[in-house]
């Protein structure tokens, strides 16, 4: 086989301690874009009819890209064949593989900007992840006026200047990633939570009712890019 057809290797000493059960592959695109032909064989055919209806091609390879790597971290955990991959999908649309006899309870996320896309995998946490590159928004202090909640707009007004490109993409991250992780997806809306925006800090999830949440951790996985993983045991 081919090495570019092969998973990427987890990032290693990227996560805390509390989230050594999660394992995060990073994914560039253009590594596997010679082999989008051979990948697409791995897709069902519902996910071949969603890359065939993306407008660019380069989403469509991307979609074929990473549903393909997906299918082959996913089939290495089962032990089975990456075609032999059943998904699921929530009312929101987040997927989970579907029930099979012998299976181990596995969650996954994924998310995607720019070049890359990060795949979190994990067999005890639940997981939600995503990645943002930081240079594709710029009214950032318009976007914060529209969506950031009081709490965060109290804090977002102590932030220096210099310092609130950064903190707009770790609340930005911090926010699709819970949306991710409790399968309410972006219609769940912002206004029921709020995320530490802080620079220096690893990042935090409140919710307004108090409520339990999930452990947060916000990093740069690659130059430019940010990045939030949330996860709690698969019990919550």
């Amino acid at each position: 086989m081919d090495v570019s057809l092969e998973i990427p290797k987890p990032l290693d000493g990227a996560l805390p301690r509390y989230f050594s059960d999660i394992n995060v592959y990073p994914v560039s695109h253009g590594e596997y874009i010679h082999a989008v032909t051979d990948l697409s064989r791995l897709l069902s055919k519902d996910e071949k009819l969603k890359a065939a209806r993306y407008v660019f091609e380069k989403d469509r390879k991307r979609y074929t890209i990473v549903r393909a790597v997906l299918r082959r971290i996913l089939a290495k955990q089962l032990h089975c064949g990456p075609e032999k991959i059943v998904f699921s999908y929530g009312p929101q649309g987040r997927p989970s593989l579907m029930d099979r006899e012998n299976s181990l309870p596995v969650s996954f996320s994924v998310s995607h900007s720019g070049d890359y896309s990060l795949i979190a995998v994990s067999e005890s946490l639940t997981v939600g992840i995503d990645l943002e590159h930081a240079g594709r928004i710029t009214d950032i202090e318009a976007l914060a006026k529209s969506f950031f909640s009081p709490r965060e707009q109290d804090q977002w007004r102590g932030i220096a200047e210099e310092d609130r490109r950064d903190a707009f993409f770790r609340w930005w991250v911090q926010k699709e990633a819970f949306l991710k992780w409790s399968g309410q997806g972006i219609t769940g809306g912002f206004s029921h939570f709020h995320a530490d925006v802080a620079p220096g800090t690893d990042g935090g999830i409140f919710l307004d009712d108090g409520g339990d949440t999930p452990a947060v951790y916000v990093w740069e996985p690659f130059p430019g890019y940010r990045a939030a993983v949330c996860a709690s045991s698969l019990s919550l």
